[in-house]
């Protein structure tokens, strides 16, 4: 694994949450291709290149890049760069490469019997084959074949859908497992989002945090609820707890004059193993009582009450943060 990180500078606010995704195969992984990756950071609006080449598949034979930044065009701008370090290595002028999409984007381009996938290869010119759903692989993938110029269109074509889906915009439950969520009340998900979305959009530029405010479709309490969604990096959506949960806190307040009031947390089954265990160390650790509101075993996810004061109930949620992101040791 590695990583690219760019030089110092300010989050982007425009920056989507969907990162370009390639795959090729691990021989293209060369110190040429790498130096293009570091270069890239200082010379484009990139963020950072994140280079997997362990999916944890046994079958899966190809390395994976992320590339991360605020502008589509400087991301194509990148892949032209690689396109051209394959070339230089090959006699043919014809390339192969997989882009790796949410699902929703394949049910787009197979849509009406397919008429968009075939817009796209009559447009691009390049060879456009969708392959099934790799159990335990997120992504989509998508294999892209024809001469730089035709690939070069066809990820423009699909990563301007990725952009402009309502994955990003409307998503209609909690889907992201490791994502940081709470269940507020309805009557507060004007004060979290702020008036014209001035909170979230100051939270997206300080932290690099986008926040999401959606029904509670999955009703995992009773009464009108809605989720709070944190999506970024683990670090950053750490240091952004401080300031959320004492916005949701207040928001709370403004409705109930009770001065006791718990934080909801909503952590999926998979992400902690233990959860009597983690809950009860969390609690201990930060001074709090946190208590499990849906008990069944088949709930996909666990609602959890945090009680405490204030600067107990973010030590908290930090903890199971940290359970969450880098294990349940």
């Amino acid at each position: 694994m590695k990583v690219c990180r760019s030089r110092s500078r300010s989050p982007s606010f425009e920056t989507p949450l969907f990162p370009l995704i390639l795959a090729f195969p691990k021989n293209k992984f060369t110190r040429e291709l790498y130096k293009i990756f570091e270069n890239a950071v200082s010379k484009y609006r990139i963020d950072r290149i994140h280079v997997s080449s362990e999916t944890g598949l046994e079958s899966y034979e190809d390395g994976i890049v992320y590339i991360y930044g605020p502008s589509s065009s400087e991301k194509y701008s990148v892949v032209k760069l690689i396109f051209n370090l394959f070339l230089s290595s090959q006699e043919q002028p014809i390339l192969s490469l997989k882009i790796l999409v949410p699902d929703n984007i394949v049910g787009i381009l197979t849509t009406k019997y397919g008429k968009h996938l075939h817009g796209l290869q009559s447009y691009s010119h390049a060879t456009v084959i969708i392959y099934k759903q790799i159990p335990n692989l997120r992504e989509r993938q998508i294999k892209l074949e024809g001469r730089s110029s035709d690939l070069g269109l066809a990820i423009k074509c699909i990563y301007s859908l990725i952009v402009e889906s309502s994955h990003f915009s409307k998503p209609k439950s909690p889907a992201d497992h490791r994502s940081v969520q709470f269940v507020i009340p309805e009557e507060c998900a004007k004060y979290i989002i702020g008036k014209h979305g001035t909170f979230i959009k100051w939270i997206k530029t300080e932290f690099n945090v986008k926040i999401k405010v959606i029904k509670n479709e999955e009703k995992f309490s009773k009464g009108n609820e809605q989720v709070v969604i944190l999506l970024g990096e683990s670090s950053q959506v750490k240091k952004s707890l401080n300031v959320i949960i004492d916005r949701i806190i207040q928001g709370i307040k403004s409705i109930y004059s009770s001065s006791d009031l718990d934080l909801k947390m909503l952590i999926h089954k998979d992400t902690i193993k233990d959860f009597n265990r983690i809950f009860k160390d969390a609690a201990r650790k930060s001074g709090t009582r946190i208590n499990a509101i849906n008990e069944a075993d088949g709930d996909a996810w666990k609602l959890i009450a945090i009680n405490g004061i204030l600067e107990a109930k973010i030590d908290a949620a930090e903890k199971i943060l940290d359970y969450i992101t880098n294990g349940n040791s």
